[in-house]
C-alpha cells in the first residue's frame, strides 16, 4: 500500500539514511517537478545542489543539514530546471526514529508552490502600488498648490518690471524652473490616477497619429520609426491629453533604451478581446471577459534584464543617467485610471515591447 501511494502521489517523497547523509529513496514525481531523473539524484546525492537556485543554495545547505541531524524542520526554495524555468519548492523533513530512540531515516515531502509565491507576489506588488500611490497622490497636490502661488506671483512680478530690469531674468528662471516642477508633479498625479480627467470618446489611431506626425522631424538619426495603426477601431472613453502623455512616455522609453545605436521604434494599434486570466505586468486586470483597443510601442533596444523588471513601474526607479523614473510610473497610473492594463515583453539585448490596452467605450 506504502508503495503504489509514494509511486503515484504528486509531490515528491524522499528517504535519506543520516548515517550516509545520502538519499535511499526518490518517487517518481521528482522527475515531472525537477524535470531530471531520480537515479542520478541517488548515485550522487551532491548534484542536488547544482538544481536549486545560486542564490537559495546557502539556505537549502543548511535545511538539509538540520534534517540529516534529526531536526525537524521545513524551507521555501527555488530550483532551476533543465529547460530553464524557475521553479519554487516548498521541502518539508521529519525524523524517523527506532524504539530505541535512535535516528534510523529521514523522510521528506517536496511540493511545488509557484502558483502560490506568483499569487503572493502580485498581492504584495499591489498593495505596494496602492499605498505609493496614495503617498505620490498626497505630495503632488501639495506641490501643485505651492506651485500655483509661485507661479502666479512671479507672472504678476515679471509684468510689474521692465523688461530692462535686473530682477527680470531671474524672475523667469523662477517661472521656467517652477513649470518644470508642473510637469514633474503632473506625472506624479498621472500615476497616483488622481490627475484631471476630461473623458470623451476617442479614437486611439488618430491620437497616435496626431502624435507621431509631431514628432516626425525630431526623431534622431540613428531612430527608425514606423507605424501600423489599425483603422476603424472602437472608440474608449479617455482624456485625450492623458492618452498622449501615456503615447509621448512610451515613446521616450523607447529611444532612451536604444541610445545612440541604430534601432528602431515601431507603433501599433488594435483591437483584443481577452479574458480574466490574462498575465499584465503592472498587477492589474480586468474581472472578467473584455473587449480592448491597444496601443504598442516596441523597440531593438538594450531590453530589460529579469531582476529589475519588477520594479520598472516603481516611482523614481530609472536604470539611466536622464529622467527622473517617473514615465513609466505615470504610463502605469494613466492606464489603471482608465481600467485598462499594461503588458510587458522583453529580452535582454533584443528589445522591448509595452502594450497599454483600454477597455472599448460601452
Amino acid at each position: 500500500m506504502f508503495w503504489r501511494v509514494a509511486q503515484n502521489i504528486g509531490e515528491v517523497l524522499w528517504i535519506g539514511d543520516p548515517a550516509s547523509k545520502r538519499l535511499v529513496y526518490i518517487s517518481p514525481a521528482y522527475k515531472l517537478i525537477w524535470g531530471r531523473t531520480g537515479e542520478a539524484l541517488l548515485s550522487d546525492a551532491s548534484s542536488f545542489l547544482d538544481t536549486v537556485h545560486p542564490s537559495d543554495r546557502y539556505r537549502v545547505t543548511a535545511f538539509r543539514d538540520r534534517a540529516f541531524r534529526g531536526i525537524k524542520g521545513e524551507e521555501e526554495y527555488r530550483i532551476i530546471r533543465p529547460d530553464g524555468v524557475i521553479t519554487w519548492i516548498r521541502d518539508l523533513a521529519f525524523p524517523v526514529r527506532n524504539e530505541a530512540g535512535g535516528l534510523e531515516h529521514i523522510v521528506g515531502l517536496a511540493v511545488e508552490i509557484t502558483e502560490r509565491v506568483q499569487r503572493e507576489q502580485q498581492r504584495s506588488q499591489a498593495a505596494k502600488t496602492e499605498a505609493l500611490g496614495v503617498l505620490a497622490g498626497c505630495l503632488a497636490h501639495d506641490f501643485n498648490n505651492l506651485l500655483t502661488s509661485i507661479l502666479g506671483n512671479a507672472s504678476i512680478a515679471l509684468d510689474t518690471v521692465a523688461d530692462s530690469h535686473p530682477a527680470t531674468p531671474l524672475i523667469q528662471d523662477v517661472i521656467s524652473s517652477s513649470e518644470r516642477a508642473a510637469t514633474l508633479v503632473s506625472q506624479m498625479l498621472a500615476y497616483s490616477g488622481k490627475g484631471r480627467f476630461f473623458n470623451e470618446l476617442v479614437d486611439l489611431s488618430r491620437i497616435a497619429d496626431d502624435f507621431l506626425r509631431d514628432v516626425t522631424d525630431s526623431v534622431p538619426a540613428n531612430i527608425q520609426l514606423r507605424s501600423d495603426l489599425a483603422s476603424g477601431l472602437p472608440r474608449v472613453e479617455a482624456d485625450r491629453h492623458q492618452i498622449r502623455q501615456m503615447f509621448g512616455n512610451l515613446y521616450l522609453n523607447a529611444l532612451e533604451a536604444i541610445g545612440d545605436a541604430p534601432g528602431r521604434v515601431t507603433v501599433t494599434t488594435g483591437f483584443e478581446s481577452i479574458g480574466p486570466d490574462s498575465c499584465v505586468a503592472s498587477g492589474d486586470g480586468p474581472d472578467s471577459s473584455r473587449e480592448f483597443v491597444y496601443l504598442r510601442v516596441v523597440d531593438t533596444g538594450c531590453g530589460i534584464d529579469d531582476a529589475i523588471r519588477p520594479r520598472i513601474f516603481d516611482p523614481f526607479f530609472t536604470t539611466r543617467f536622464i529622467g527622473r523614473g517617473l514615465g513609466l510610473s505615470a504610463v502605469q497610473g494613466i492606464v489603471r485610471a482608465h481600467g485598462g492594463l499594461i503588458r510587458v515583453s522583453s529580452q535582454l539585448g533584443k528589445g522591448s515591447a509595452f502594450s497599454c490596452l483600454l477597455p472599448v467605450a460601452p
